[in-house]
C-alpha cells in the first residue's frame, strides 16, 4: 500500500485564511444561538469566567475532566445521570483521591470501559499529592496526568483556561472529513496528523474553548454519522462533501425530492471513509451464580422429597441466600483481562477456544460436563466444598424459550463474550469446609453478599444480567410448579370421578407423576 504524505494531504485540504475567519464566525454564532445544556458546562459570561478564582477554575476543570472521560465512547444522554451522581459522591478532586477503587468502580458500574474509572482515581491521587493539590492549567500539564490523552488535555485547557489549543475526537474527525471531502482512511497516521493540523488552524484565538465545543456539538447534533441534517448545518455552503453530493444527485429522474435527499445523505456519509475493521474475537465463558443458604433451609430442602415440592421452594432459597463474588486480579491475564481487571464478578471461567478445524462438535452432555469441571476447579480454588452433601441443586439457567442453552452475550470493541450461566445452591457449611484449601491456594479476593448489596461492589453491569437470569428461573420455577401441581390434581380428580381406574392405569399414572421435572437437576 502506498504511503500517503501528510504534506500532500494538507496542501489538498488546507483552509484559506478567509475561510478560517468565516468558519470561526459562523460556527460560534451557531453555537451561541442554541447549544445543548450540559451539567458540566459553565454558562457564565466571558467576563464572569475570566474573574474566577484559581480554586473555582480548578473545580470547573475537574468537572470537565470527569465529563470528557465519561463521554469517551459513550452517548451524552447515558453519561448525564452518571455524571450527576458522580459529582454528588466525589464532589472534588480530593474527595475522589480519598476514595477506594471499589467505591469508584461502584459509581462507574454500567458505563463500561472500567479502566477509565481507575485512571480517574489514579489521576486524582497524582494531582492531590502534588504541591497545592490544584490541577495543571495547561494542555502540556494535563497530558502528564495519568490516563489523560491529547484530546482530554486540549479540552480542559481550552475550555477552562482559554488556552489556544486544538482537540480532535470522533465528532471533529467526521466534521473535518466532510468539510474538506477527505477520502483517506481517517485513522491512518497521516490522516490523524491532518486532523490535528486542520483543527489547530481553525481554533478561534479569542474563544478557543467555545469553538472546540462548537466543533464537537456540530458533529454530535447535525453532522451525525448516519443521518446528517445538512440543510440545517450553518456550514453547508463551505462543505465540499455536501456540494459534491448535490452535484451528483442532480440527474435523479422524475424530480423525486425524497430520492434526491436520500442520495445526498448517502454521498455525504461516504466521508469519512470506513477504515479496515478486525473481526471480534469470540470467547466462551461459564458463569456460576453460587448461592449459599442457612443450614435450616438446607434441612428443609432435603426434607422435601418430591421434585414439585422442591421446585416450589426455589423462590425461598433465592430469598434467603448470599451470593459469591470474586474479584479479578488488578493485572488480569487473558482475552478480557485489561477490560475487566480488578472488577468484582460472579465466578467465571474462560472455556477452551472454539474449534474451527472442522472436527465434529461435542454433544451437549459432554460440553456440559467439561463446562462444569472447569467451573468446579475455580470454585474449589475459592475454598468451596462441592460434595453431594453440600450442593443442594445445580442447573443451567441461561436457556431460550425452547429450553435450549442460550448464552448471555456481552460485546466489547474487539471481543464478544458468550456466557452460559449456572445457578448453584450450596449449604453454608460448604464455604466453611473448604477454608483450609482456600488458604493454601486461593487466587482471588472473594466475598458473600445478599442480593441488594451486590450493587455496592464495583462490578461489571453484566453481573446484574446473570443475577436476573438466575432469579427469573428460581421464581418462575416455583410458580410453574404450583400451577402444574394444581392442574394435575384437578385433572386426576375429574378423571377419577368419571370412570374406574384399572390397576395398570393406576401404576402408569403413578410412574408418570413421579417422572422428574425437566431441568430440575443439572443434566445439561
Amino acid at each position: 500500500m502506498a504511503t500517503v504524505d501528510v504534506e500532500d494531504l494538507h496542501r489538498a485540504h488546507a483552509f484559506a485564511p478567509d475561510e478560517v475567519a468565516t468558519l470561526r464566525a459562523e460556527w460560534l454564532a451557531w453555537y451561541d444561538f442554541g447549544h445543548r445544556a450540559m451539567p458540566w458546562r459553565n454558562e457564565a459570561s466571558a467576563n464572569e469566567r475570566a474573574a474566577l478564582s484559581r480554586a473555582d477554575r480548578a473545580q470547573w476543570a475537574y468537572r470537565v475532566w470527569v465529563s470528557e472521560v465519561m463521554l469517551q465512547q459513550t452517548q451524552v444522554d447515558r453519561v448525564i445521570p452518571y455524571f450527576v451522581a458522580w459529582m454528588e459522591r466525589f464532589p472534588t478532586i480530593k474527595a475522589l483521591a480519598d476514595a477506594t477503587i471499589d467505591d469508584v468502580r461502584s459509581a462507574w458500574t454500567g458505563l463500561g470501559y472500567y479502566r477509565r474509572a481507575a485512571f480517574l482515581l489514579e489521576g486524582a491521587r497524582q494531582i492531590a499529592a502534588a504541591g497545592d493539590g490544584l490541577p495543571p492549567e495547561t494542555a502540556a500539564g494535563w497530558a502528564g496526568v495519568k490516563g489523560v490523552g491529547p484530546y482530554t488535555a486540549g479540552a480542559i485547557a481550552s475550555i477552562v483556561y482559554n488556552e489556544v489549543t486544538p482537540l480532535v475526537d470522533g465528532n471533529v474527525i467526521r466534521v473535518l472529513a466532510r468539510l474538506r471531502a477527505v477520502g483517506a482512511n481517517p485513522k491512518a497516521p497521516s490522516s490523524m496528523k491532518l486532523w490535528w493540523r486542520l483543527a489547530a488552524v481553525l481554533v478561534d484565538t479569542a474563544r478557543p474553548g467555545d469553538f472546540n465545543q462548537a466543533m464537537m456539538e456540530l458533529g454530535a447534533t447535525l453532522c451525525t454519522k448516519a443521518a446528517p441534517r445538512c440543510t440545517e448545518c450553518p456550514l453547508n455552503k463551505h462543505c465540499r462533501a455536501y456540494r459534491q453530493a448535490l452535484s451528483a444527485a442532480r440527474p435523479i429522474e422524475g424530480g423525486d425530492e425524497h430520492a434526491f435527499a436520500q442520495a445526498v445523505v448517502r454521498a455525504v456519509c461516504a466521508y469519512p471513509a470506513v477504515g479496515p475493521r478486525s473481526a471480534k474475537k469470540e470467547v466462551d465463558l461459564a458463569v456460576c451464580v453460587v448461592q449459599r443458604v442457612p443450614d435450616e433451609m438446607a434441612t428443609a430442602w432435603r426434607a422435601a422429597r418430591s421434585e414439585a415440592a422442591r421446585a416450589a421452594m426455589e423462590a425461598q432459597l433465592w430469598a434467603c441466600g448470599e451470593f459469591l463474588l470474586v474479584k479479578r486480579p488488578e493485572q488480569a491475564a487473558g482475552a478480557n483481562g485489561k477490560l475487566l481487571a480488578g472488577l468484582w464478578q460472579l465466578p467465571t471461567v474462560e472455556l477452551a477456544a472454539r474449534d474451527d478445524d472442522g472436527e465434529e462438535p461435542v454433544d451437549e452432555v459432554t460440553a456440559a460436563s467439561l463446562r462444569q469441571a472447569a467451573v468446579d476447579t475455580v470454585l474449589r480454588e475459592q475454598g468451596l466444598c462441592l460434595s453431594d452433601a453440600h450442593v443442594l441443586c445445580r442447573k443451567l439457567v441461561s436457556r431460550g424459550a425452547d429450553g435450549e442453552p442460550r448464552p448471555i452475550v456481552q460485546t466489547f470493541s474487539h471481543l464478544r463474550h458468550a456466557m452460559l450461566v449456572e445457578w448453584m445452591v450450596i449449604t453454608h457449611a460448604s464455604s466453611v469446609a473448604g477454608r483450609a484449601s482456600r488458604a493454601a491456594g486461593a487466587r482471588d479476593e472473594m466475598c458473600w453478599l445478599s442480593e441488594p448489596n451486590i450493587g455496592s461492589k464495583g462490578a461489571s453491569s453484566v453481573v446484574a444480567k446473570h443475577i436476573d437470569c438466575a432469579r427469573a428461573h428460581a421464581t418462575r420455577g416455583a410458580a410453574g410448579a404450583s400451577a402444574a401441581a394444581a392442574g394435575g390434581d384437578a385433572k386426576r380428580k375429574r378423571k377419577a370421578a368419571a370412570q374406574p381406574v384399572s390397576i395398570a392405569a393406576y401404576f402408569a399414572g403413578s410412574l408418570a407423576s413421579a417422572a422428574p421435572v425437566a431441568g430440575r437437576d443439572e443434566t445439561s
